[in-house]
């Protein structure tokens, strides 16, 4: 009969720990942002909003949202909710990417070649999606 348990999980590293903090916290401030563009909309854009079956719903006839980086800006700046949401989005579509390049960076300094070769092809994978990808309207 074997009673040997099985061995103890690592303890986190410093730079696990930094990472997972990271991840929690892009999601944080993605929804706080989301939520408190909602916030902002319903209270200085009432109109945007109207009822269907019971649910308030974003009325697309009245409510426009920002579709580039700089609308996007520009409508945070003037306090518009919409935006406020997108920014949040888009830190939450960000929020992965910054996780593979600090994972790139910290298995640079732990001088590991293969994984940070790996883990760079992915980042480049990840940015070029988000360059050359074509938004269809």
């Amino acid at each position: 009969m074997n009673t040997a348990s099985p061995a103890p999980a690592a303890a986190p590293t410093t730079m696990e720990k930094l990472i997972s903090n990271l991840l929690r916290g892009g999601i944080y401030v993605s929804l706080s942002m989301v939520v408190l563009g909602a916030l902002v909309s319903v209270a200085r854009h009432p109109g945007e909003f109207s009822k269907h079956e019971g649910m308030w719903q974003i009325d697309p006839a009245h409510a426009r949202f920002p579709t580039t980086i700089s609308q996007t800006l520009s409508g945070v700046a003037g306090g518009e909710g919409r935006a406020i949401i997108v920014l949040g989005l888009m830190l939450l579509i960000l929020t992965p990417v910054v996780r593979v390049a600090a994972s790139a960076a910290a298995f640079a300094l732990e001088k590991d070649r293969t994984y940070t070769i790996i883990t760079l092809i992915v980042l480049t994978l990840l940015l070029l999606s988000f360059f050359l990808g074509k938004v269809e309207k």
